[in-house]
């Protein structure tokens, strides 16, 4: 009787599992609009630079990545829509502060010869339009100033959701990258004659933030 009853029981778990609906991903768009809406009015954010990064790497000597950070930045968000896809970002950077596994490559990079930060020492990312891209994900249109010009450079950004400890956090995560030479970053060493160059063109970068507001 104890095996009837548990394979009529089995046999009722299995019926009620194949009728259970199945829920479907949402469209591509904005995810968060339907539930969470947006602030009574736009919220002045700000990366708290000790729980993130900014990163950056490029090819060395055409065989492996050499990578560095920013140390000293400030990064402003202004959002009133909780998926801040109204976002306004504001970035400063402090050429200085770039730091390296190698110290005497930091140096070089700082140098005259690559983005020469005694003269040059700021830096800047301001957006000027978000666009969907997927649920969550958009992509970044702004103007990165760097060794004293200014060109456009599109970001990847996902946005990771609220963090809730005891207040709220949202995170991100953004990729992009831009060629050194339309910055005036433009020395071209090479290990001998016709041979890649030492270092490439193509810097990427990468950041994960949390934010914060006042």
């Amino acid at each position: 009787m104890v095996q009837v009853s548990s394979c009529l029981m089995l046999i009722v778990l299995f019926v009620a599992c194949q009728r259970t609906p199945r829920f479907e991903p949402d469209p591509v768009g904005p995810p968060l609009e339907r539930e969470l809406g947006s602030f009574s009015k736009p919220v002045q954010w700000y990366v708290d630079t000790t729980h993130s990064s900014l990163l950056f790497r490029t090819r060395h000597t055409a065989v492996h990545d050499v990578v560095g950070w920013v140390q000293s930045y400030r990064i402003a968000v202004t959002a009133q829509r909780y998926d801040f896809s109204d976002a306004q970002i504001d970035g400063r950077f402090d050429m200085r502060t770039l730091t390296m596994p190698n110290p005497e490559m930091a140096d070089n990079v700082m140098s005259i010869n690559f983005v020469h930060s005694d003269s040059f020492p700021q830096a800047w990312y301001r957006s000027r339009k978000i666009k969907y891209t997927g649920i969550n994900t958009f992509e970044v249109e702004g103007d990165l100033t760097l060794k004293g010009r200014t060109h456009p450079v599109k970001l990847n950004a996902q946005f990771n959701g609220f963090a809730n400890l005891g207040h709220t956090l949202p995170g991100f995560t953004i990729e992009g990258r831009f060629s050194r030479f339309d910055f005036g970053i433009s020395q071209r060493d090479t290990l001998k004659p016709g041979a890649a160059p030492m270092v490439d063109d193509t810097i990427y970068i990468t950041g994960n933030f949390r934010l914060y507001h006042e």
